[in-house]
């Protein structure tokens, strides 16, 4: 209001102001980069297209300024990043505004659009534009999907022969659905490898694998450790890890796009590959596993693997492993003779791979050792000032847990009439002082 003496006094409306603010959601990382183009369409009271110039500002998502002030129009446009608004002064009271955004990039949907209201004077009022970005999924499948073969050397094939090879999950890598010849279980795709399997001698795949999101997945190959009337006499079960890694990203247009590779890590001896063993790169993509079988000597090594729980969420195992080490030793008492380790040392000790795979190597045992009997303790290296009372150190929180692996060894009648040499394992852990029989597991 504006006074006139003191007779009279004259109302003036004080201008309006129109704010448009752009925000971006996503399930995703939305690209950052991307520029929103709105169409402003400014009229008066009447319904008559504004004339004229009206001073502008853009402002950053925290609110302050940014850029110099500039000038906008009716059917001019204004650009704004995920998080910045502009505001646009000199409105009258009652003119109306129908903001539209055009050219929406590509993997971005508008919520509402266009927006239309109306200037109230002495206010600001605010056209809110969200939009969703969303990624289409990629699907490993094909030539590009994560293949393993089965080997089998030393004889042919029996249609009584069936072997596992397991996908490994690492980190909630996605696994694929399960189909013919592939079953789940927990972190698990496992493929059944039989005599009458079309795939065999050649390469199978694992199924399609769906990912949603951009990122790096990790998966381990293995043969799953075989216990009990599970194993075949005579056959020497594989070692071997191969390390997949799935590389997703986003073309920042809402296409995914997925690429992976495949390295070596544990040869079919469990042997550590490569330089520090960082394993070696298999150019063919396929995970060889292979079995042989030898009548007069067995090879078995401990495998264990390490269960971690990252409460922080900000530290994996993949950035956490360096700090596990984990040793075998041999144990000689009643009933157990001094048994053989790789190397012929009575104990080493082995750092976590990848996906907490454990692996101390292999050790071959001839037909001098039937009728024996070997006991190997396993347990996890504790740092210093950590003990079975005092578990926690810098955060980590380690495992005395103590395990034995018993090996016996006898032969059994091959159906030439020869003898087939023989290894039964019996895992063991120590709880409330007594060692208690537990299921293998890698």
């Amino acid at each position: 209001e504006v006074s006139l003496g003191n007779n009279g006094r004259l109302a003036v409306e004080l201008p309006g102001t129109l704010e448009i603010k752009k925000t971006v959601t996503s399930e995703v990382e939305a690209p950052k980069d991307k520029e929103f183009t709105f169409t402003l369409t400014l009229k008066n009271i009447e319904g008559q297209a504004l004339t004229g110039e009206f001073g502008a500002r853009k402002f950053d998502a925290q609110g302050a300024a940014s850029g110099d002030p500039v000038k906008v129009q009716n059917n001019g446009t204004v650009t704004l990043k995920d998080g910045e608004s502009v505001k646009i002064y000199g409105l009258s009271n009652g003119d109306t505004y129908s903001i539209k955004e055009t050219e929406i990039p590509k993997g971005f949907t508008a919520k509402d659009n266009p927006i239309q209201g109306t200037i109230k004077g002495n206010e600001t009022v605010t056209a809110a534009f969200e939009n969703t970005y969303a990624v289409t999924p990629v699907v490993l499948e094909g030539d590009s999907s994560i293949r393993a073969k089965k080997i089998l050397t030393g004889r042919d094939w029996l249609d009584s022969d069936s072997f596992d090879i397991a996908l490994i999950s690492i980190e909630n890598a996605p696994l694929p659905e399960a189909s013919e010849g592939i079953t789940i279980e927990g972190d698990r795709a496992i493929k059944k490898v039989t005599k009458g399997d079309k795939d065999v001698p050649d390469a199978f795949d694992f199924g399609k694998i769906t990912f949603t999101k951009p990122g790096t997945y990790t998966y381990n190959i293995v043969e799953p450790r075989v216990s009990g009337g599970a194993m075949i006499p005579g056959i020497d079960y594989s070692g071997a890890v191969y390390r997949v890694d799935v590389v997703v990203t986003d073309n920042g247009e809402g296409t995914l796009s997925a690429t992976s590779t495949m390295k070596q890590m544990l040869d079919d001896q469990g042997q550590r590959l490569g330089e520090n063993g960082g394993g070696i790169a298999d150019e063919d993509g396929i995970a060889e596993i292979t079995n042989a079988f030898n009548a007069e000597s067995v090879s078995w090594g401990a495998r264990a693997r390490k269960e971690y729980i990252d409460h922080s969420g900000a530290y994996p195992l993949s950035s956490a492993k360096e700090k596990f080490s984990f040793k075998v030793e041999t144990v000689v008492e009643d009933g157990y003779e001094q048994g053989p380790l790789p190397g012929g040392q009575s104990s080493y000790t082995v750092s976590c791979g990848v996906g907490g795979q454990i692996s101390f190597g292999q050790a071959t045992f001839g037909s001098e050792y039937v009728g024996k009997k070997f006991l190997y303790k396993i347990t996890e290296v504790l740092p210093e000032g950590v003990d079975a009372n005092h578990l926690r150190k810098d955060g980590m929180t380690y495992d005395a847990t103590e395990y034995y692996l018993e090996l016996s060894f006898d032969s059994v009648e091959a159906q030439d009439g020869g003898q087939i040499m023989r290894v039964t394992p019996k895992y063991m852990k120590v709880v409330d002082g007594q060692r208690v029989e537990v299921s293998t597991e890698d």
